[in-house]
């Protein structure tokens, strides 16, 4: 069982800049999770009343925690996914994975992946990620969980975006895949049915 406040969001303005150009006021705002980095996520491995808890930091950016098989081997490790900042136009997710080793005691692995799907310029000032979902599955079939991370196609001032969607290898640490979702807004598709 995995127990976080909800009252947090994880896609959020974190800072806003002004400055005067002639005439008139020019604004750039940066966008993230505003997670506190430190959140405490309680964690308790075994649902009885001898388990003790386990303790994780959310840390900067903090987006998602989920406990899903990486290897395959049957118990379920803790995948958490924070924003890291960003790389040219891409995102630079955070993963880390938690073992559980024995009792209250866990092992991590740290690694980064770098996303597509956006990063906003606002003013030259501040680079955003684009928000994001996340979702675990077997989506290879080989018995281990992967991560799907799409980013939204619509940014924080309602701009439309192309959507990625990327595949991450959560036991290898590597991007398996990464594809667009749609090539224009889901505004602009006509459903047709055909009449008989």
């Amino acid at each position: 069982m995995i127990t976080f406040p909800g009252k947090f969001s994880t896609y959020g303005l974190l800072a806003t800049r002004r400055r005067w150009v002639p005439f008139h006021y020019v604004y750039a705002y940066l966008y993230g999770s505003t997670y506190p980095a430190d959140q405490t996520i309680l964690i308790v491995p075994n649902l009885d009343f001898f388990s003790n808890s386990i303790s994780i930091t959310a840390e900067s950016g903090f987006q998602t925690i989920n406990a899903v098989d990486v290897n395959g081997d049957g118990v379920d490790e803790i995948v958490k996914v924070n924003f890291n900042g960003t790389s040219g136009s891409k995102t630079v997710l955070k993963v880390t994975v938690y073992t559980l080793t024995t009792g209250t005691a866990y092992t991590t692995r740290t690694f980064n992946v770098n996303v597509e799907g956006g990063v906003v310029n606002s003013d030259d000032y501040y680079y955003s990620p684009v928000s994001r979902s996340y979702y675990f599955g077997d989506f290879r079939g080989d018995g281990q969980i992967q991560m799907v991370t799409v980013s939204h196609n619509k940014t924080f001032d309602n701009q439309d975006r192309t959507s990625y969607f990327a595949v991450v290898d959560l036991n290898s640490g590597s991007l398996i895949s990464e594809n667009t979702l749609f090539h224009i807004p889901l505004t602009k598709i006509h459903m047709c049915t055909r009449l008989m």
